[in-house]
């Protein structure tokens, strides 16, 4: 892998993680804010409205952005093609949209729901016409426009919505505040990229050959989202659900707040070297050790911290999240081992095997959840996400070291550092915590928790580090981020600059 290349894919997925964390502040701040202006049943309006949406957009998912960043030399007219066909599958959400709102209104037993539907219909036409040049953003490895694009419109649109909030006092300031922050992204999808797309369908063809396969597997990956809350909500209930669902929101933060804006800086990394098995294989070892690195102890450490973390954020109330939590972290753990390689199959243009491995986990998904929920509550669809994530990951390496070349051992010399790690890091937490209930420290929460989560950290870093050097302190994930971490120190005047002149 060049070295340009792998700089650029890590600035890229700093830039990525930066603008996830400033997305995640922005709406938690946004929502702070909201929550004081507006009611509850204003949110739940809304709510219903994007459910629907939600729904709908599972069936309408076309994927030609990854089709175009495959395609390193897509021409003009692929572009106009992809354009078209994201205008085309607004109009065909909105239609539906207006269609489904009266007979939502009746399922969800709110009339007031109907004309906040009728209203949202626009939004996924105005999504449509976005200019698809920004997809260049990403695939010129020009991360920090995708940065500014996205953070701009997320910002602007907050901010649009309090005042609104402020001036209208009900639903219709989420309402509004949704178009016109679509509105705006429109705008400045136009303002920020000169391309200027036209009305064509005469790449579909070449599209859809591609993209295909991604609808598929983007249709499945919305049944197996979805169905442990269906399950639960039918056969636990609704407090079950609600455990579930914050329980999911916190084991999962590696994965979305790490490994999800990371795999959209790698995915264009690895189109540009499609041609290249080798160096493909390289990057993902690269990409992979990384993230097991910085990602891994993240979920184990909330599991090994989560009857503290339950009570500290969320209150007594939420301790039936604790079990749950900490079977997800395990869930969470399993996905990021194995988070890059869908990225190969899109990069060396197999997008099938995606969509396979998607039905497999929803085969194995559903028998399981509906047998365990019934046994064990939202415990039990936990058991069934573990379960399913178990049976893809090694049927998903089954497939992917050989089509790289790889053997077992080399995915695992990126791996057992991290593993030995976490390992040692549960099990001074797990002694520490012992001890902490017989101190004078019992009944406080906050200080027991800070004190967990130091020794933890401190922990991973010193076993990882250790045996990284005990083995020779090789290139590999460690000694790049340390490096970059000098740089930094170097650049900001912090650290002397020992290189040669």
């Amino acid at each position: 892998m060049s070295a340009d290349i792998k700089k650029r894919i890590a600035v890229g997925a700093g830039w990525m993680v930066f603008m996830r964390l400033g997305d995640r502040l922005i709406g938690l701040v946004s929502m702070a804010v909201l929550a004081r202006l507006l009611l509850p049943a204003d949110f739940g309006l809304v709510g219903y409205a994007i459910v629907l949406l939600a729904i709908l957009e599972i069936f309408a998912q076309l994927g030609v952005e990854n089709a175009l960043i495959h395609d390193q030399k897509a021409p003009r007219e692929s572009y106009d093609t992809a354009w078209t066909m994201n205008i085309c599958k607004g109009l065909v959400l909105s239609v539906g949209l207006l269609i489904a709102a009266k007979p939502a209104a009746v399922f969800f037993e709110a009339p007031q729901v109907e004309a906040v539907i009728y209203v949202l219909a626009i939004l996924p036409f105005v999504s449509g016409i976005e200019n698809i040049g920004t997809v260049d953003f990403r695939k010129d490895l020009a991360f920090h426009k995708d940065f500014i694009f996205n953070f701009l419109t997320r910002f602007c649109g907050a901010i649009v919505t309090i005042c609104l909030a402020f001036i209208l006092r009900d639903h219709w300031a989420l309402v509004i505040g949704m178009i016109l922050r679509a509105l705006l992204r429109v705008v400045l999808s136009y303002v920020m990229s000169e391309f200027r797309p036209r009305l064509t369908l005469s790449r579909f063809s070449e599209i859809f050959n591609f993209s295909k396969w991604i609808m598929l597997q983007n249709l499945l990956h919305g049944f197996n989202e979805r169905l442990p809350a269906l399950v639960i909500g039918r056969l636990s209930g609704p407090q079950a659900l609600a455990f579930f669902n914050i329980g999911f929101e916190i084991a999962n933060l590696a994965s979305t707040e790490l490994a999800a804006p990371i795999r959209r800086a790698l995915f264009p990394g690895f189109a540009k070297m499609n041609q290249d098995r080798a160096q493909l294989a390289d990057s993902f070892r690269w990409a992979l050790s990384i993230i097991v690195l910085v990602g891994l102890p993240i979920p184990m450490g909330i599991a090994a911290t989560a009857d503290y973390i339950v009570p500290t954020l969320l209150g007594w109330n939420w301790l039936d999240t604790v079990p749950i939590i900490q079977i997800l972290c395990f869930q969470g753990a399993v996905v990021i081992l194995g988070t890059n390689s869908h990225l190969v199959y899109l990069a060396l243009g197999k997008p099938a095997i995606t969509a396979w491995l998607s039905g497999l986990r929803l085969l194995v998904l559903v028998p399981c959840c509906i047998y365990w929920v019934g046994i064990y509550g939202a415990v039990g669809a936990g058991l069934a996400l573990v379960a399913s994530a178990v049976v893809v990951r090694f049927t998903d390496y089954a497939i992917v070291l050989p089509m790289l070349g790889m053997r077992i051992s080399d995915f695992a010399a990126q791996i057992w550092r991290p593993l030995t790690g976490v390992l040692a890091m549960n099990a001074v937490v797990r002694l520490l915590h012992t001890w902490l209930e017989q101190s004078a420290l019992q009944p406080y929460l906050l200080p027991k928790l800070a004190i967990c989560v130091v020794a933890g950290a401190v922990t991973y870093l010193a076993v990882v580090i250790g045996l990284w050097l005990i083995t020779g302190a090789r290139e590999g994930a460690e000694s790049y981020i340390l490096g970059m971490i000098r740089k930094f120190l170097v650049a900001r005047r912090l650290l002397p600059n020992r290189d040669p002149a």
